[in-house]
């Protein structure tokens, strides 16, 4: 379940006072209640879960973890919001690493400072037109170590 990825986190003296710790309560609380309803790109419409989306959170933490992101580091994410962004958000949280969003519309520039001023060593894109967006300005942001597609499945690791 969700809590699995808390560790030390929820055994802190503000874990009852945030985000993650109403997440937690709330999958605990009505797991089978439907979290969110959506459309896919089909037209369809689908709906998650708590639980599911608890299931989900669960796996990204601790893909992040595994990836060496750990409490106090910062994660970038660029994309419009959807269901896999939400994720990406709160997985990040629930680890303890801090997220520095980035608009859609910053350009090029834009981006490179806010990765660079925070520090980011993760980026999540929406996707592979997200990615080549950043792709000419990366060997200017020498603390991003990965790129991640929020939809697609290439994983890129920074050259160093």
């Amino acid at each position: 379940m969700h809590s699995e990825c808390l560790g030390n986190f929820k055994k802190g003296r503000f874990y009852e006072k945030t985000l993650v710790s109403l997440l937690d309560k709330r999958i605990q609380d009505t797991p089978e209640r439907v979290y969110l309803k959506f459309r896919e790109k089909s037209g369809a419409w689908e709906e998650i879960t708590w639980n599911a989306y608890g299931q989900k959170i669960n796996r990204l933490s601790k893909a992040l973890i595994s990836y060496g992101i750990k409490q106090g580091d910062k994660v970038s994410l660029i994309g419009p919001s959807s269901p896999k962004w939400f994720v990406a958000d709160m997985s990040t949280m629930t680890i303890g690493a801090v997220i520095a969003p980035i608009y859609i519309t910053s350009s090029a520039e834009q981006i490179s400072y806010i990765i660079n001023h925070s520090g980011a060593r993760l980026l999540f894109v929406n996707d592979i037109s997200y990615y080549r967006r950043i792709e000419p300005i990366l060997k200017k942001m020498p603390h991003l170590e990965q790129v991640i597609l929020l939809n697609g499945t290439l994983r890129l690791t920074m050259p160093c």
